[in-house]
Protein backbone atom coordinates (compact mmCIF):
# COMPACT_ATOMS: atom_id res chain seq x y z
CA UNK A 1 0.00 0.00 0.00
CA UNK A 2 1.18 3.64 -0.80
CA UNK A 3 -0.01 4.50 2.77
CA UNK A 4 2.48 2.00 3.78
CA UNK A 5 5.72 3.19 2.25
CA UNK A 6 4.69 6.99 2.91
CA UNK A 7 4.66 6.16 6.31
CA UNK A 8 8.23 4.76 6.56
CA UNK A 9 9.50 7.42 4.60
CA UNK A 10 8.77 9.75 6.87
CA UNK A 11 9.56 8.80 10.39
CA UNK A 12 11.95 11.22 10.87
CA UNK A 13 9.57 13.78 10.81
CA UNK A 14 7.32 12.18 13.34
CA UNK A 15 6.80 12.04 17.33
CA UNK A 16 9.14 10.36 17.93
CA UNK A 17 8.74 7.64 21.40
CA UNK A 18 10.92 4.96 23.52
CA UNK A 19 10.63 3.38 26.51
CA UNK A 20 12.03 0.46 28.37
CA UNK A 21 10.96 -2.05 30.69
CA UNK A 22 13.00 -4.84 32.82
CA UNK A 23 11.75 -8.10 33.68
CA UNK A 24 12.18 -11.71 35.51
CA UNK A 25 13.18 -14.58 32.97
CA UNK A 26 13.62 -17.78 34.84
CA UNK A 27 13.43 -18.69 38.60
CA UNK A 28 15.89 -19.66 40.99
CA UNK A 29 19.40 -19.83 40.04
CA UNK A 30 18.63 -19.53 37.16
CA UNK A 31 16.84 -16.47 37.27
CA UNK A 32 18.08 -13.14 35.13
CA UNK A 33 16.59 -9.80 34.57
CA UNK A 34 15.86 -8.53 30.39
CA UNK A 35 15.50 -5.06 29.68
CA UNK A 36 12.83 -4.91 26.75
CA UNK A 37 12.92 -1.56 24.07
CA UNK A 38 10.46 0.19 22.77
CA UNK A 39 10.34 2.93 19.51
CA UNK A 40 7.68 4.16 17.60
CA UNK A 41 7.21 7.12 15.69
CA UNK A 42 4.04 9.20 14.89
CA UNK A 43 2.99 10.44 12.20
CA UNK A 44 -0.29 12.88 11.12
CA UNK A 45 -2.28 13.50 8.18
CA UNK A 46 -1.21 11.00 5.21
CA UNK A 47 -3.10 11.58 2.20
CA UNK A 48 -2.40 8.28 0.01
CA UNK A 49 -4.80 5.87 2.09
CA UNK A 50 -7.44 5.79 -0.42
CA UNK A 51 -9.17 3.16 0.90
CA UNK A 52 -9.85 5.39 3.96
CA UNK A 53 -13.55 6.97 2.65
CA UNK A 54 -17.03 5.83 2.05
CA UNK A 55 -16.61 4.77 -1.45
CA UNK A 56 -13.17 2.72 -0.70
CA UNK A 57 -10.21 2.17 -3.00
CA UNK A 58 -11.78 2.17 -6.76
CA UNK A 59 -11.68 4.28 -10.32
CA UNK A 60 -12.91 7.54 -8.41
CA UNK A 61 -9.64 8.21 -6.47
CA UNK A 62 -8.16 8.77 -10.41
CA UNK A 63 -10.83 11.75 -10.58
CA UNK A 64 -9.61 15.60 -10.52
CA UNK A 65 -12.29 16.38 -7.84
CA UNK A 66 -11.36 13.46 -5.49
CA UNK A 67 -9.97 14.14 -1.95
CA UNK A 68 -8.38 11.67 0.08
CA UNK A 69 -9.27 11.85 3.82
CA UNK A 70 -6.54 12.31 6.19
CA UNK A 71 -5.33 9.55 8.61
CA UNK A 72 -2.49 8.89 11.12
CA UNK A 73 0.14 6.19 11.65
CA UNK A 74 2.42 4.55 13.92
CA UNK A 75 5.38 3.30 12.83
CA UNK A 76 6.68 0.57 15.08
CA UNK A 77 10.75 0.55 14.52
CA UNK A 78 11.86 -1.39 17.28
CA UNK A 79 9.41 -4.13 20.35
CA UNK A 80 10.41 -7.35 21.36
CA UNK A 81 8.38 -9.12 18.72
CA UNK A 82 10.90 -6.95 16.44
CA UNK A 83 13.85 -8.18 18.50
CA UNK A 84 12.86 -12.40 18.49
CA UNK A 85 12.08 -11.45 14.48
CA UNK A 86 14.45 -8.83 13.35
CA UNK A 87 13.85 -9.92 9.42
CA UNK A 88 10.06 -9.56 9.92
CA UNK A 89 8.68 -6.27 7.95
CA UNK A 90 8.14 -3.22 9.75
CA UNK A 91 4.74 -2.47 11.59
CA UNK A 92 2.53 0.16 10.43
CA UNK A 93 -0.66 1.15 13.16
CA UNK A 94 -3.24 3.28 10.41
CA UNK A 95 -5.53 5.62 13.01
CA UNK A 96 -7.58 8.22 13.35
CA UNK A 97 -7.16 9.27 16.45
CA UNK A 98 -3.94 11.60 17.50
CA UNK A 99 -0.29 10.15 17.32
CA UNK A 100 1.57 12.77 19.31
CA UNK A 101 1.86 9.98 22.01
CA UNK A 102 2.10 6.90 19.77
CA UNK A 103 3.10 4.74 22.15
CA UNK A 104 -0.42 5.18 23.73
CA UNK A 105 -1.53 4.30 20.05
CA UNK A 106 0.42 0.81 20.42
CA UNK A 107 -0.43 -0.15 23.59
CA UNK A 108 -4.28 -0.06 22.60
CA UNK A 109 -3.21 -2.10 19.51
CA UNK A 110 -1.91 -5.04 21.66
CA UNK A 111 -4.90 -4.38 23.48
CA UNK A 112 -6.93 -4.78 20.93
CA UNK A 113 -5.38 -7.84 20.05
CA UNK A 114 -6.50 -9.52 22.70
CA UNK A 115 -9.97 -8.81 21.72
CA UNK A 116 -9.36 -9.99 18.28
CA UNK A 117 -8.24 -13.60 20.01
CA UNK A 118 -10.22 -13.56 22.84
CA UNK A 119 -13.88 -12.22 22.20
CA UNK A 120 -14.05 -12.60 18.17
CA UNK A 121 -12.33 -15.65 17.73
CA UNK A 122 -13.86 -17.09 20.56
CA UNK A 123 -17.67 -16.03 19.24
CA UNK A 124 -17.01 -17.44 16.07
CA UNK A 125 -15.29 -21.09 16.69
CA UNK A 126 -16.86 -21.81 20.33
CA UNK A 127 -20.17 -19.87 20.31
CA UNK A 128 -21.08 -20.36 16.71
CA UNK A 129 -22.22 -15.95 16.20
CA UNK A 130 -22.00 -16.64 12.54
CA UNK A 131 -25.12 -18.93 12.78
CA UNK A 132 -27.91 -16.71 13.48
CA UNK A 133 -31.17 -18.48 13.84
CA UNK A 134 -33.07 -16.00 10.83
CA UNK A 135 -30.85 -14.50 7.88
CA UNK A 136 -32.03 -11.28 8.60
CA UNK A 137 -30.97 -7.75 9.76
CA UNK A 138 -33.09 -7.83 13.32
CA UNK A 139 -32.08 -11.94 13.66
CA UNK A 140 -28.41 -11.46 13.12
CA UNK A 141 -28.61 -8.20 15.82
CA UNK A 142 -30.59 -10.35 17.80
CA UNK A 143 -28.51 -13.43 17.87
CA UNK A 144 -25.31 -10.93 18.20
CA UNK A 145 -26.33 -9.09 21.52
CA UNK A 146 -27.79 -12.40 22.89
CA UNK A 147 -24.17 -14.53 22.26
CA UNK A 148 -22.22 -11.65 23.28
CA UNK A 149 -24.11 -11.13 26.57
CA UNK A 150 -24.00 -15.18 27.29
CA UNK A 151 -20.15 -14.79 26.72
CA UNK A 152 -19.63 -12.48 29.57
CA UNK A 153 -21.91 -13.68 31.74
CA UNK A 154 -20.42 -17.19 31.66
CA UNK A 155 -16.83 -15.42 31.93
CA UNK A 156 -18.11 -13.50 35.17
CA UNK A 157 -19.67 -16.97 36.27
CA UNK A 158 -16.24 -18.92 35.94
CA UNK A 159 -14.41 -15.79 37.65
CA UNK A 160 -16.80 -15.94 40.06
CA UNK A 161 -16.53 -19.72 40.53
CA UNK A 162 -12.66 -19.65 40.78
CA UNK A 163 -13.06 -17.17 43.39
CA UNK A 164 -15.11 -19.49 45.56
CA UNK A 165 -12.60 -22.29 44.85
CA UNK A 166 -10.01 -20.47 46.18
CA UNK A 167 -11.74 -18.69 49.12
CA UNK A 168 -12.84 -22.77 49.78
CA UNK A 169 -9.02 -23.66 49.88
CA UNK A 170 -8.11 -21.32 51.91
CA UNK A 171 -11.11 -22.19 54.67
CA UNK A 172 -13.30 -19.07 53.92
CA UNK A 173 -16.96 -19.48 54.10
CA UNK A 174 -18.62 -19.42 50.52
CA UNK A 175 -21.98 -19.43 51.27
CA UNK A 176 -25.28 -22.24 51.80
CA UNK A 177 -24.89 -23.13 47.84
CA UNK A 178 -21.46 -23.78 48.20
CA UNK A 179 -22.03 -25.96 51.07
CA UNK A 180 -24.59 -27.73 49.47
CA UNK A 181 -22.59 -28.62 46.11
CA UNK A 182 -19.77 -30.13 48.43
CA UNK A 183 -22.19 -31.98 51.12
CA UNK A 184 -23.62 -33.59 47.36
CA UNK A 185 -20.17 -33.76 45.74
CA UNK A 186 -18.67 -36.21 48.78
CA UNK A 187 -22.01 -38.22 48.97
CA UNK A 188 -22.13 -38.55 45.08
CA UNK A 189 -21.49 -42.30 45.44
CA UNK A 190 -23.41 -43.15 48.41
CA UNK A 191 -26.58 -45.19 48.03
CA UNK A 192 -29.41 -45.75 50.81
CA UNK A 193 -30.79 -48.94 51.74
CA UNK A 194 -34.85 -49.39 53.17
CA UNK A 195 -36.04 -52.22 55.10
CA UNK A 196 -39.17 -51.58 56.43
CA UNK A 197 -38.46 -48.90 59.14
CA UNK A 198 -34.61 -49.71 58.87
CA UNK A 199 -32.30 -48.25 56.42
CA UNK A 200 -28.37 -47.98 56.13
CA UNK A 201 -26.15 -45.78 53.45
CA UNK A 202 -23.70 -47.67 51.60
CA UNK A 203 -21.00 -46.61 49.39
CA UNK A 204 -21.95 -47.59 46.14
CA UNK A 205 -19.55 -50.01 45.42
CA UNK A 206 -19.85 -51.88 48.64
CA UNK A 207 -23.71 -52.54 47.15
CA UNK A 208 -22.89 -54.33 44.32
CA UNK A 209 -20.26 -56.60 45.78
CA UNK A 210 -22.79 -57.63 48.59
CA UNK A 211 -25.00 -58.31 45.14
CA UNK A 212 -22.35 -60.53 43.24
CA UNK A 213 -21.24 -57.98 40.57
CA UNK A 214 -17.14 -57.45 39.61
CA UNK A 215 -16.97 -54.08 40.70
CA UNK A 216 -13.55 -51.14 39.56
CA UNK A 217 -12.90 -50.51 42.93
CA UNK A 218 -12.35 -46.32 43.48
CA UNK A 219 -8.98 -44.92 44.10
CA UNK A 220 -7.73 -45.13 47.72
CA UNK A 221 -9.66 -48.65 48.13
CA UNK A 222 -8.29 -52.05 48.31
CA UNK A 223 -8.45 -54.19 45.37
CA UNK A 224 -10.40 -57.06 46.76
CA UNK A 225 -12.88 -56.86 49.20
CA UNK A 226 -15.23 -59.66 49.55
CA UNK A 227 -19.01 -59.68 51.31
CA UNK A 228 -18.34 -60.39 54.52
CA UNK A 229 -15.37 -57.31 54.68
CA UNK A 230 -18.25 -55.22 53.85
CA UNK A 231 -20.40 -57.26 56.50
CA UNK A 232 -17.64 -57.06 59.14
CA UNK A 233 -17.28 -53.06 58.23
CA UNK A 234 -21.05 -52.18 59.56
CA UNK A 235 -20.60 -54.82 62.63
CA UNK A 236 -23.00 -56.94 61.13
CA UNK A 237 -23.42 -60.14 62.70
CA UNK A 238 -23.78 -63.03 60.44
CA UNK A 239 -24.88 -66.54 61.10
Amino acid sequence: MDVYNDALSLVNTGHLANRTRKRNVGYGKNKTVETDYWEVVGIEELTTAGFYGPLGSGSHENRKDFTPNPINAVVVLHDPYKENHPHSKTMVILTNGPVNKPLKVYDGYDARSEIENSVFRESKQAWFIQRPQQNTKAGFRVHTYLTILTMALTTAYQDWMDQQDKLEKDGGYTGIRKFREKVKEENGNKLIIFDQDRYAIFDAYEVFILCGRNVLMPTGVPEKITPEDILRKYDVQME
